[in-house]
């Protein structure tokens, strides 16, 4: 019995010890690995990058585009700019010209 009482003794003086163990192995595992954890987190930075490059192609794109909104305004009418737009619009070109498709 003395054995038992032995073993007893030893695991009760040793618990707190292997609970302290076991917790750090726990969160130390989730931190590097949970949904909040530093693998995630790279992931996160790696899309939030890719996200931003679309962004700024769009921006340009958008600035793009309303620079030729700009010059089909009232205010500031492009004689060029109307003629381009109303032929691509109408599909329509003088007999002297030829058109590249550029897809």
């Amino acid at each position: 019995m003395s054995i038992w009482q032995d073993l007893s003794f030893k695991l009760k003086n040793n618990s707190i010890f292997y609970i302290g163990i076991f917790l750090s192995v726990y969160f130390a595992f989730h931190t590097v690995t949970g949904d909040r954890g530093f693998i995630r987190m790279v992931e996160l930075q790696d899309k939030l990058e890719a996200s931003q490059q679309i962004s700024s192609q769009y921006l340009k794109e958008k600035n793009e585009l309303e620079s030729k909104v700009k010059l089909l305004s009232s205010n500031s009418l492009d004689r060029d700019m109307l003629e381009e737009r109303s032929r691509v619009i109408l599909n329509v070109i003088d007999e002297d010209e030829f058109v590249i498709f550029d897809n």
